[in-house]
């Protein structure tokens, strides 16, 4: 019985080896599957911060173009509004004249 105890024995024991370093291989694996996550999460997090980036960027260059299209726009209004003003002024003294020299 003696040799079929030690048999028993060093099978328990190489069990126990083997259990260990399964473990070990388990440790290791989710240590490398913990790393990858986080390296995956860094690398969406950077793509996230460029998407978000070019999207401000976008949103501003139009509305910068939009405003310039609305300044353009009062401009011309403007300048329409001192034309007319001006042609005003023109007709009010021109009439003047007329009435000064009739008169």
């Amino acid at each position: 019985m003696q040799p079929d105890l030690k048999k028993l024995l060093a099978a328990d024991e190489q069990a126990r080896a083997l259990v260990e370093r399964a473990q070990e291989d388990a440790r290791s694996l989710v240590s490398e599957a913990e790393a990858r996550v986080l390296a995956m999460r860094e690398e969406l997090d950077e793509e996230i911060a460029r998407i978000r980036q070019a999207a401000q960027e976008e949103i501003s260059g139009q509305a910068e173009a939009r405003a310039a299209e609305i300044l353009a726009s009062a401009d011309r209004y403007v300048q329409g509004l001192r034309e007319r003003q001006q042609a005003r002024r023109e007709a009010a003294v021109a009439l003047l004249a007329a009435r000064v020299l009739a008169g």
